[in-house]
């Protein structure tokens, strides 16, 4: 499918690398959660990356040292991403003008109701969240050209499980109907942190390239995102690339449909030996015969073979090493590179 800019190698090998930081600031924010500077990618120790790649072969100098020199000097950090910071309610406001003596039918009834009892339990939702302050991401600039970074790290902790295995699909409400259905658990680490984000993009001009960058439960948030910005700012699309790697299925084909068509581009990174892309199942929900649940991937695939011995080093190391290999290409599109 046709990409309007092509897909960036030496750009990609920092992007990980931020999502990959991003994951292990919030295990060195359990151990300090009165340190001052929790909120700055540049200070995290790096012990607690050490932390994090246990199980993996991953070389934990060369992240380090990337977010340290390379990252440190060409890039200014814009703020941090934070789940309940701004939080906006995806009910749509009520007119006040409009007053019982006006409803005509039962329909405007259910309909006013509906809209109220949205409203509440939409505002028990925004105290969670604003209990929570779990940190998602970072936004960057660039110091040499301007363009702006937001990257959403993946899973860490064990709420985040839970999100990623409720897997049912709803509406997208920050749209319409007409943007299809998704993952549930998604969609609520979405709603935490929609207005951060969407604050986090008015930080950079509608033409200055804005790549929006997520690892895993990331990736899908990110794509949720990315249609939400281009949906509500289309004047922004041009600008916007979107990065994942390892990223689930966010939706279903109508919210995929959507996001080919308005995301024009986005690359999502993928080890063939990592189960976490193909989650959830195409058709979860058939197999246990329940309510089928047609979950599609988004456009971009470019794919890679890794085996790196265990299922945490296939989800995480294998990205670290594969981009910084330039793997995969575009041109390796169509058949996956092994990497041995």
């Amino acid at each position: 499918m046709n990409q309007a800019f092509a897909y960036d190698e030496d750009l990609s090998y920092h992007f990980i690398n931020l999502a990959l930081a991003g994951e292990v600031q919030p295990i060195w924010e359990s151990a300090n959660s009165k340190h001052k500077d929790l909120d700055n990618l540049f200070t995290i120790p790096r012990d607690y990356y050490t932390d994090l790649f246990l199980a993996c072969k991953t070389p934990i100098d060369d992240i380090y040292n990337d977010i340290h020199d390379y990252v440190f000097n060409y890039y200014e950090q814009v703020g941090a991403v934070r789940i309940g910071e701004i939080v906006i309610p995806d009910y749509e406001e009520i007119d006040a003008n409009w007053t019982i003596s006006e409803i005509e039918t039962l329909e405007n009834m259910l309909e006013l109701l509906g809209s109220y009892s949205q409203m509440f339990t939409e505002s028990l939702s925004n105290i969670r969240y604003n209990f929570s302050r779990l940190l998602m991401g970072y936004a960057l600039r660039s110091t040499v050209d301007g363009h702006g970074v937001i990257v959403l790290r993946g899973t860490v902790h064990a709420d985040e499980w839970f999100n990623n295995i409720n897997y049912r699909l709803i509406p997208f409400h920050p749209l319409n109907a007409d943007y299809g259905l998704v993952h549930n658990g998604f969609r609520d680490v979405y709603k935490g942190i929609r207005g951060r984000y969407r604050q986090l993009v008015n930080e950079f001009a509608p033409d200055v390239p804005l790549y929006l960058v997520g690892h895993s439960l990331g990736g899908a948030v990110t794509q949720l995102a990315a249609l939400d910005v281009i949906a509500k700012s289309p004047e922004r699309a041009q600008s916007i690339q979107v990065y994942t790697y390892a990223s689930p299925r966010p939706g279903d084909p109508d919210f995929v449909r959507a996001y080919d068509e308005y995301v024009q581009t986005s690359y999502r990174i993928v080890n063939v030996c990592d189960m976490i892309p193909y989650m959830p199942f195409e058709e979860l929900g058939s197999i246990l015969n329940q309510t089928s649940y047609p979950y599609r991937h988004t456009k971009g695939e470019l794919a890679f073979v890794h085996q790196a011995g265990n299922p945490v080093a296939n989800h995480i190391s294998s990205y670290h090493l594969a981009t910084k290999m330039k793997v995969p290409a575009p041109m390796d599109a169509s058949t996956p590179k092994r990497i041995e």
